[in-house]
């Protein structure tokens, strides 16, 4: 009797952890798919668009960087304070009104201060998810987890450059809005 208990309990728990996983590796997806679609665009998005130098279109790219790593203080606070639920939403939310206005946006420094802002809050968007995969399971088996969902981000930026590319193809602007709606997607 008692070894039966223990054994659905056991089965139940593999069940929801890989469930957690499954979930944990979709967000991750999705969440890291928008930022990977502006590399093909990026010429159009920044020379073009508001006639910067070629050196200066990186800084779209690095100011992205540089919010995610002044955020990191302030993510430690959020893990703290708010649930993974919460943070989530928030930062999907708030990704999207970046993305979008970056897409309005009329000036350089404009699109750049967006690009910082939406960097801080990829890295809360790409926190949860592996928040999820990493406590998906035993112990011995973090490594394994942990290295899976790289390798889903990483297939994710991928898909992200020729989802850009294609998007892009036509109105590299229409790439931010593709950002916004698959933001969107991840708010429950």
């Amino acid at each position: 009797g008692k070894n039966m208990i223990v054994k659905v309990s056991d089965k139940t728990k593999q069940e929801r952890s890989k469930s957690t996983l499954i979930v944990g590796c979709l967000l991750l997806g999705l969440a890291a798919i928008p930022d990977a679609m502006i590399v093909p665009v990026l010429y159009d998005l920044t020379v073009e668009r508001f006639g910067v130098s070629e050196s200066a279109a990186h800084l779209l790219m690095a100011v992205n960087l540089i919010g995610a790593v002044l955020a990191v203080g302030l993510l430690v606070v959020f893990k703290r304070r708010f649930s993974s639920s919460v943070l989530l939403l928030a930062s999907a939310i708030l990704s999207a009104i970046f993305m979008a206005g970056m897409a309005v946006s009329t000036t350089w420094e404009v699109m750049l201060a967006f690009r910082c802002l939406e960097g801080g809050v990829d890295l809360v968007l790409l926190s949860v998810p592996f928040r999820l995969i990493a406590g998906a399971g035993k112990k011995d088996r973090y490594g394994g987890r942990v290295g899976g969902g790289f390798t889903v981000m990483m297939v994710a930026l991928a898909l992200g450059v020729g989802f850009g590319g294609v998007i892009g193809g036509e109105s590299p602007v229409a790439v931010l809005w593709a950002g916004v709606v698959i933001m969107l997607l991840l708010v429950p």
